[in-house]
């Protein structure tokens, strides 16, 4: 009986890890501009526009947003706009090296997307993760 309840323990002791860990991998994707740019196309890709929004638009632009609605209604209309565009900007400057500042803050890709106006795209180095600036 106490083998069954040690095994039992180990058991759970192991699964609460690896969710503690999966956690904890979530934000260090964000901490390489590689993994965020590959972070940025799942979540866009998944429709987790609030979660993407959260997670990459500059800090203090969310605030602004979050304090004058809900973030889920702005994260509806993204989806419904520029979502689309940003993935194949995205999924066009995945493995392209960027201009990148000489603080290594801020990184720069130009780009060349067809349906897109744009002709770069930012992001920037807060505290320890990327967000796109532009």
């Amino acid at each position: 009986m106490n083998l069954t309840r040690i095994i039992t323990l180990l058991i759970c002791v192991v699964l609460l890890g690896q969710g503690i860990a999966r956690g904890q991998d979530k934000d260090a994707v964000r901490e390489k501009l590689d993994t965020a740019i590959v972070e940025g196309i799942r979540l866009l890709e998944a429709k987790e526009y609030a979660t993407f929004l959260k997670n990459f638009a500059d800090p203090e632009q969310l605030k602004k947003v979050t304090e004058s609605g809900k973030i889920d209604e702005f994260a509806q209309k993204f989806g419904e706009g520029k979502a689309k565009q940003l993935i194949l900007v995205l999924k066009a400057i995945k493995g392209a090296a960027p201009k990148m500042s000489e603080d290594g803050k801020t990184a720069t890709f130009d780009i060349s997307v067809e349906g897109v106006n744009k002709k770069t795209i930012g992001f920037t180095k807060v505290g320890k993760y990327w967000y796109i600036s532009n």
